[in-house]
């Protein structure tokens, strides 16, 4: 089957998961039997939309990564496509990138077009960052976060037990942040051994360089900060 046959299958199976499966061929077969002279792209980035939302809603999201991957570059300034791709990253688990993408789109839109995100991609992020509701407990380190913020300076160290609310804790005392006009960055440590040094540190200072506009962006790219990113061979 085809890419336009299997994307009209996908939108008229009854069944979600089935559904998703002829979408997920269907992306998969894109690069193989379609040209641009016979199917426009936006088919392509309208089928990822559509499947993503199909795949967070099943939790089988890693399948559709590479096509979004692939869909994100391809328009770089389409709202939507840009959402989705936050929105499966959160749901895979990788908060760091979604929160980086966001920055990044943002700070096209800012530079290249002249406007703010709009209610897709602003949907999206609340996704990432909260706000969270099960904080039982958690009132008193809530605030001293707040307290913090308030003040406009201080360091905090979140400690714990796996399990005991960290992220959460995180994710509800940054979305006020956010909310307060501050930029959020995350960087997180990768399970087993292997970590490249400073990883985490690495991620950080990715995402505050791609929130960037594009001039500014490319004078700290050229400096230490960019080889320490994107070190040379």
């Amino acid at each position: 089957m085809t890419f336009r046959e299997l994307v009209r299958a996908a939108r008229t199976e009854q069944r979600p998961d089935l559904a998703l499966d002829r979408y997920v061929e269907a992306l998969a077969s894109w690069r193989e039997d379609v040209s641009p002279f016979t199917t426009p792209d936006d088919e392509f980035i309208d089928a990822c939309v559509t499947a993503t939302r199909l795949a967070v809603r099943q939790g089988r999201i890693a399948q559709l990564l590479p096509p979004l991957h692939l869909a994100a570059r391809m328009a770089p300034l389409d709202e939507h496509v840009q959402a989705s791709l936050i929105s499966a990253l959160a749901a895979a688990g990788q908060r760091a990138e979604a929160v980086t993408v966001f920055r990044a789109i943002r700070a096209r839109l800012a530079d290249e077009l002249g406007v703010h995100p709009g209610p897709a991609l602003l949907g999206a992020h609340r996704e990432v960052l909260g706000p969270v509701h099960d904080l039982v407990g958690r009132g008193r380190e809530l605030t001293l976060l707040r307290r913090m913020f308030a003040e406009g300076t201080g360091l905090v160290v979140v400690e714990g037990e796996p399990g005991v609310g960290k992220t959460r804790l995180l994710g509800e005392a940054c979305a006020e942040a956010e909310q307060r006009g501050a930029l959020v960055l995350w960087g997180n440590c990768l399970p087993g051994d292997g970590t490249p040094s400073m990883w985490p540190w690495l991620e950080v200072i990715g995402a505050a360089l791609a929130s960037l506009p594009a001039v500014a962006q490319a004078e700290w790219q050229a400096g230490e900060l960019g080889r320490l990113v994107a070190p040379g061979p």
